[in-house]
């Protein structure tokens, strides 16, 4: 597959569609949070990590990571 940042070819991982520490204000005690979709075959459900896709490949993923890591100080 396509690795959506660098654009070669390789193995996806399954990246956080947003940073994981964004999801912080939406988890509940349970560190679980409400997923509404607007599709009415979809059920209401929760959550525990943030959405994810296959989207980057490893080295990608490690350098977005260390970004994300900036980014949440």
């Amino acid at each position: 597959m396509i690795c959506k940042l660098c654009h070669s070819e390789a193995e996806l991982q399954n990246s956080h569609v947003i940073s994981e520490f964004q999801y912080k204000p939406l988890y509940d005690a349970k560190h679980r949070f409400h997923v509404i979709s607007i599709n009415p075959e979809q059920k209401e459900h929760f959550e525990q990590k943030g959405f994810r896709e296959k989207l980057l490949c490893l080295p990608c993923e490690t350098k977005l990571s260390r970004w994300e890591a900036y980014a949440k100080k």
